[in-house]
């Protein structure tokens, strides 16, 4: 796609699609990490994101995925703040 083009003959600079891919790739490292301290107990996003480190709006947008994806669910609510759990 660099040097060919794709079928509408657009060339996509390498730049681009290594942008694409680190993406991609930070994304599943963080999902994998939020999936990895589930394992351990149930969590609440900001638990997580202090663990991992990572903003808890982003671990928050994460957790809605793999619940749509049925990674994940609530195991409880305390306090008003939902725990996650592996399903």
């Amino acid at each position: 796609m660099i040097e060919e083009g794709n079928v509408y003959n657009e060339k996509i600079p390498q730049e681009e699609i290594e942008k694409v891919i680190d993406n991609a790739v930070n994304t599943e490292f963080v999902r994998k990490l939020i999936v990895s301290c589930l394992k351990e107990k149930p969590q609440s996003c900001t638990d997580i994101a202090d663990k991992i480190e990572v903003p808890s709006a982003l671990v928050l947008s994460h957790l809605s995925y793999l619940r749509r994806k049925n990674i994940i669910d609530v195991d409880r609510v305390k306090e008003r703040v939902p725990y996650y759990k592996i399903i």
